[in-house]
Parts: C-alpha cells; sequence; structure tokens
C-alpha cells in the first residue's frame, strides 16, 4: 500500500497544500479555519483569507504557484510573507518543500 501523503503538511508554522494536477497552492498561518477569501487588487493568482470569526489574515491560495515558484520565487515569497506578516526565508523554506521541482 502507498504511503499517503497529509492533506495539509506543516514545517515551521505554516502549513500548505499543493493540487499539482490544479497547480494550486494553498498556504496558512496555522491550521485551516473558517475564511473567507478576497482576490489581491494587483494580481487576481492571488486570493487572501480571512477568518470568518474575526478578520485576521489566515492563508493564501496561488493559482499558477509552480510558474511563479519557477519564475520568480522571491518575489512569491514576499508577496507571502508581507500578507502574513511572517519571514520571507520561512515562506520560501515552505513553499520550496510544498512544491516538487
Amino acid at each position: 500500500m502507498a504511503e499517503r501523503k497529509p492533506l495539509w503538511d506543516e514545517s515551521n508554522g505554516l502549513y500548505t497544500h499543493f493540487d499539482a494536477e490544479e497547480d494550486i497552492l494553498y498556504l496558512s498561518r496555522g491550521p485551516a479555519v473558517d475564511s473567507y477569501a478576497r482576490i489581491s487588487e494587483h494580481d487576481e493568482r492571488f486570493w487572501f483569507r480571512y477568518s470568518d470569526a474575526d478578520d485576521s489574515k489566515t492563508g493564501v491560495t496561488i493559482f499558477g504557484a509552480r510558474k511563479m515558484q519557477a519564475d520568480d520565487p522571491e518575489d512569491l515569497a514576499k508577496r507571502v510573507a508581507d500578507f502574513l506578516g511572517v519571514g520571507r526565508p520561512q515562506v520560501l523554506e515552505r513553499i520550496g518543500q510544498a512544491i516538487p521541482s
């Protein structure tokens, strides 16, 4: 029987799930909570998620993540880090682990 990868994988405080078939990366600060999304005004590939309970920032959904990671990983990490209020190196590490090369 093949080993199943957990839906949400966590390291360094960030939780991720990468849907390789659709090229969508889900990244959250902490375990997933009920949230709503707002599409970025500057780039519709980024959906910023906020808690239903208190409007706090909970995560980012990124469409076309593999291409963005290949083209400009620093910019991708900056956008996520700036929104979630975490360090860019932390985001780079986590995205690098989540998206297979």
